[in-house]
Parts: structure tokens; sequence; C-alpha cells
């Protein structure tokens, strides 16, 4: 059986090796076509061509050096729809880099081409690819108003591959709108259309689309209906599993085995997961594809944990933070990347624009040498004439300036003193705000009562604060506090803290709940109760992210739920020689506070046993998100982490100064961006 695997293995790897050398092929032999080619719609053509199979290697900076090429010669020899296709590429890689304004600007002048030389195919590109950004930003109306724009003109023109391509992508629309009973018809129309052109890749596309549609169902499903969605999407994910190793897609399989290893942990197979995940982690590794990578190890890790098997899940959750990391450094110098090609792009378009500029100035001056000499026959005639209106309508005109300039000055000083008092106005309504907001915080009595020693870092963005701190002691004589952030800061996240904690009072004051999940999956229905009556179609999707942490000083134990803050404590080895500190992180659920597809869940609740000397600190993402330093780059969380090992051992006065000082030093004249709570307390 072992053989038989690495046997797949061998003949999966040749396989990819051939499809990558074939598509390497087709870029040389392109490549080869340029060389001494002439400036005709040919070469714009294969420059459009080979800029589009470079992006899809993921060389963004060589494409569009190319596409910017073909687009200057179409311009040049007045090829418009070889232009209107570079610009789509242009397009295309600001997308694939998330530049989404650039992106659009772009579309839309391929689009005003497109649509004067009547050239429906590129039209229809031309909406589907806005479409496709607007949906990257959320405007979910916008996308699928394009997308059906796209499909009307496909089936127009029989364009049956693209317009499956349409179909999926509006059912990706009323899948993120919940409407996943409309997404199924969408993905199952796409699905036949690629069936009858044998369009493999996109058919399984589809298939694990509808596999997920059915995942999606069973989580929202009641407890005696979950079982037959699961099964569904596990027949569907295997479908498309089989197909993706027909023809050799190396990622699509990784993210294959991921879907059904998730699918299995909803059935209670947690052996079947974990085969899954680890083939989903071979296969990444065999590709390189660090995605993947990390997804497998997160998976690994949590069902090492369902499973009780917590010394692979700690192994895996370390490897899983080791390749997030990672792809956090990628993503730097991918932004990199992106600013210099803006810069390219933009130097390109001057170079175009001043060549341009150059003929214009040239029939300029052949047109200004016509005039001169009419206007030197009649100018004379006149000039006598003209001076003395002139200088007759001046000292009429500096009258009437005078008297406006007076007006004017009493005008502007009537303005500054209005201003003035409604500034004075408005800062004496936001500090009274302040006040007010600060009277929902806990107090430092009743935080001094219940823990020995402990900090509070609080620096807000603005007067008041999205960012708050709160506690209570609980009915079952354990004390509970909250570190938060709420959506938004300044005036409307003051406002959005003020509804959390009056939401956190209720669960804790009139429903006496001690559970942290429990309070947490209570507040979330007040919240989202509330937010239902803000006007908007869907209700509102505003909450918090926070982290609930329940002392048992008795018997040393922090029970905690968390939803997208982690809490982390510093705890040292006094075993080894020299005493070590070492941070240890406990994750949140990946969900807010607030209207979420996944607010039906509960909240995970953890129980940790705690020592004597333990440093517990709860955060929030403000300082990890600040910009500053040498570069202006992010503070990010592992060099909290690495601070606060540092300073575990201090005071909690001193702990604090050296978080303020490091802050003020890291953001030096850069404007602070997010409001900032950092809670410590020592056991």
């Amino acid at each position: 059986m072992i053989k038989i695997k690495y046997i797949f293995l061998l003949a999966f790897l040749c396989t990819s090796h051939a499809a990558s050398f074939s598509q390497q092929s087709e870029i040389d032999s392109l490549s080869n076509l340029l060389q001494n080619a002439p400036e005709d719609t040919f070469k714009v053509n294969t420059l459009n061509s080979l800029s589009d199979k470079i992006w899809q290697r993921g060389d963004y900076k060589k494409a569009m050096t190319l596409a910017q090429e073909g687009r200057a010669l179409a311009n040049k020899i007045n090829f418009k729809k070889g232009e209107a296709t570079a610009f789509i590429n242009l397009a295309l890689i600001y997308w694939k880099q998330g530049e989404y304004p650039g992106a659009l600007g772009l579309t839309f002048k391929a689009l005003k081409i497109n649509e004067e030389i009547n050239y429906k195919k590129g039209i229809a590109r031309s909406f589907n690819l806005i479409g496709l950004i607007y949906f990257n930003q959320e405007n979910y109306e916008g996308a699928l108003d394009y997308y059906k724009r796209a499909l009307k003109i496909r089936e127009e023109i029989g364009d049956r591959q693209s317009a499956a391509g349409s179909l999926s992508n509006i059912g990706e629309v009323y899948q993120e709108r919940g409407d996943y009973e409309n997404a199924l018809v969408q993905y199952l129309n796409a699905l036949k259309i690629n069936e009858e052109e044998g369009n493999k890749n996109w058919a399984a596309v589809n298939i694990n689309n509808i596999g997920k549609i059915y995942y999606i169902q069973g989580q929202n499903a009641p407890a005696n209906e979950q079982l037959d969605y699961y099964e569904k999407a596990f027949r569907e994910y295997l479908k498309a599993l089989k197909i993706r190793e027909e023809i050799g897609d190396k990622q699509g399989i990784a993210r294959s085995y991921l879907s059904i290893g998730l699918v299995n942990v909803r059935m209670k197979k947690n052996q079947d997961a974990k085969k899954y995940f680890t083939d989903a982690l071979l296969v990444s590794k065999s590709i390189g594809y660090k995605e993947g990578i990390k997804d497998s190890y997160f998976s690994l890790s949590d069902v090492d944990r369902v499973s009780g098997n917590w010394k692979d899940a700690y192994e895996h959750q370390r490897l899983y933070i080791v390749y997030r990391d990672s792809l956090i450094s990628e993503e730097n110098i991918r932004k990199s990347v992106r600013l210099e090609m803006n810069f390219a792009f933009e130097r390109k378009e001057q170079e175009i624009k001043l060549e341009q500029e150059k003929k214009d100035v040239i029939v300029e001056q052949e047109k200004q040498k016509q005039r001169i000499v009419i206007a030197s026959v009649s100018g004379g005639l006149v000039i006598v004439l003209i001076l003395a209106i002139v200088i007759l309508r001046s000292l009429r005109r500096n009258q009437k300036q005078n008297k406006i300039i007076l007006a004017q000055k009493e005008l502007v000083e009537k303005q500054k003193r209005i201003v003035d008092e409604k500034q004075k106005e408005i800062s004496d309504s936001i500090n009274y705000a302040e006040r007010i907001q600060r009277s929902f915080l806990a107090t430092e009595h009743l935080l001094s009562e219940n823990l020995k020693e402990y900090f509070v870092f609080f620096r807000p963005k603005d007067v008041v604060s999205g960012d708050f701190y709160w506690a209570s002691k609980l009915s079952n004589n354990q004390f509970a506090i909250v570190t938060a952030d709420s959506t938004g800061h300044g005036v409307p996240g003051a406002i959005m803290s003020i509804l959390n904690i009056s939401c956190l009072e209720k669960s804790v004051e009139e429903k006496q709940l001690t559970e942290p999940s429990e309070i947490l999956n209570y507040t979330r229905t007040k919240i989202i109760e509330r937010l239902k009556k803000d006007g908007s179609a869907e209700g509102g999707k505003d909450g918090m992210d926070c982290s609930l942490m329940s002392f048992d000083f008795n018997n040393n134990q922090l029970i905690y739920s968390a939803a997208n803050n982690p809490i982390w404590i510093v705890r040292n080895n006094k075993q080894s020689a020299e005493p070590v500190a070492a941070l240890i992180e406990f994750a949140p659920d990946k969900m807010p506070v607030g209207r979420h597809d996944r607010d039906n869940m509960s909240f995970t609740q953890h129980t940790v046993l705690l020592k004597k000397g333990d440093m517990v600190y709860a955060i929030t993402d403000g300082m990890p998100d600040q910009f500053g330093g040498p570069r202006g780059k992010k503070f990010m969380y592992k060099q909290l982490k690495e601070l606060l090992i540092s300073i575990a051992s201090l005071p909690m006065p001193d702990q604090k100064k050296r978080l303020n000082k490091e802050f003020i030093n890291w953001k030096g004249d850069l404007e602070q961006v997010d409001d900032v709570c950092i809670i410590g307390i020592r056991i």
C-alpha cells in the first residue's frame, strides 16, 4: 500500500513537471517570435499573449513591462483592440496585487476603447473584470450587475466557456450573500457547460464550489440534518479531487485534500481527517505551495487538539506560526515590488504623454507662424485703441476691487469667529463624551480590589476610543476582565464600545452568566439584535474583537474565550540553570463578537492552569499595526512578543512605561493609526 502511494506521488510530480515544461515552452516560443519582429499588429498581439502567460506564472514585474510595451506600440500604430487588451493585462496585474483602484481605472480605459470599436468579447471581458474588482471590495451589488452584463454578451456571441466563468462568478456573489440555493443553481449551470466543453480544470472548480455550498449549509442546519449536508459535501469534494488528479492540478489537489479533511472533522472522523491533512501537507511541500503548507499545519494542529494529542498539536501549531510569519514577510516583499511597478508604469505613461506633447508642439508651432503673420498686419492698427480701453477699465476695476476686498475681509473675519465657536462646541462635546465613555470602563478601584499586580496601557487614537477594557465580579466569585477592539475608532468607535459594554453587562448582571463562552454568545446575540435596527437591508456587521478572561484564583485557573484577539502568557522555566522566559500563545476563535457567516457557532472555551509568577497579557491590534521605525513599517506581533518577554520580570509601572516609550519611539512623527490597549496581570 505504501509503495502504491509513493508511485502515485512520483507520477503526480512527473505530470506537474511536464505541465510546467509545456507552459515554459509556450513562453519561449512567444519570446522567439518577438525577436526582430516588425512593429505591427502581430507584435502587439504577441506582446499581450506573452504578458498574459507570464503574469499567470507570478512574474508581475516582467508581465507589466511587456504589457506597457504592447500598449505603447498599439497606440503608436492605432491598433485599438491591441491597446484595450494591453490595458486589461495591466488591470489584471494590479488586481492580482490587490491594487483595486488602479485596476478599476485601467479596466474602464479598456472598456471605453472596446465600446468605441464595438468589440463584444472585449466589452464582456471588461465587464467581468470590473465585477471581480467590486467583489474583492465587497461591493456585491455592483459585482453582480457587471457579472450579469458580461454573461448576457457572452451568451449572445456564443462564447460558452467564458459564459460558464460568468455563471461561476455570479454563484460566488450569491454564496457570499447567503443565498445558497441560487448559488447552487449557478454552479450547476456552469458545471454543465464546462463538462460539455471538456474544460476539466473549471469543472473541478465548479464541483468544489458545490461541495462548499453543502458544507456551509451543514454548518447552518439543525443538528439532526447536518450529517446529510456534510456527506453531500464529501461526495462533491471527492469528485473534484478525482478530476484534479487526472489533469495534474497540483495546487487544486492540495486544496481538495484540505476541504475533504475539514468535512471529515465535521463528521467526527478525526483519523480520516488527519490523513487528508497530512496528504495536503505532502503535496503542498512537493510544489513549494506555502499557503497550503500553512493551512495544513493549522488543520493538523486543530484535529490533534480535538483528539487530545497535545504534543503533535503544539508542534503543528508552532510550524503553522512559522509559515504564517514567512508569508507575512513575503507579502511585505510583494508590496515593495508593487510600489516599484507603480513607479515604472507611471514613468512609462509619462514618456508616452511627453512624446505626444512634442508632436502637439510641432503642429502648434506651424499654426502659430500663420497666426503671427495675420496678427502682425492687423495688430498695429488697434494697439493704441486697446491700450486706451485697458487703462480706463483698469482704473474702474481697481476701484471695484478695493470695495470687494474690504467686504471679503469683513466676511472672512465673521466666518472665522463662527468656525472658532463651532470648534469649541465640538471640542467640549467630545471631551464630555470621553468622560461618559470612561465611566463605562473598569475602575481602578475594581481592578485593585481583585488583582494584586497589574497594569493597563490604554492609548486611544483620538479623545474617545473604540478599544476598551471592562471587568466584573461574577456570581461564581470569579473575576472576569475583557480587553476589546470595537469596530471603528473615534466617536463611532466610542459609541460602538458603549453598546458592546452594555451587552456584556446584561449577560453578567441580568442573565447571571459565568462561563466566558456563554457570555460572548449572549453578547453577540444582543449586539446583532440591536444593529438589525440600523436601517440597512441586512443589518449592521459591526461588533468587536475581544478576549474574555475569568480568573479562579482559588484553583490557579484561567478560563477564557477569545474572538480574533489572542492571549499570551510569559512564563519562566525555573528548572533550567538560568531561568529563561518563554511566551505561550493561546489562539482565539477566528470570528468577531458580531454578525458573521459563523455567528451561529458557539465560541470555544479553554481552561489554563496558571503558575505563580506568570505574566498574563491581553492585547488589541493597535500596537502591532502601528507604522513607524526607520523604514515606516508595522511594529508587528513578533516584535511585541519579544518586547513583552524582555520586560515581563519588571514591576508593573515599569512595564507600562517601557511599552509607552517603545510605542512613542517607534511611531516617531507618524500618525497613530489605531487605538492601543494592553493589559498585564501577574499571578
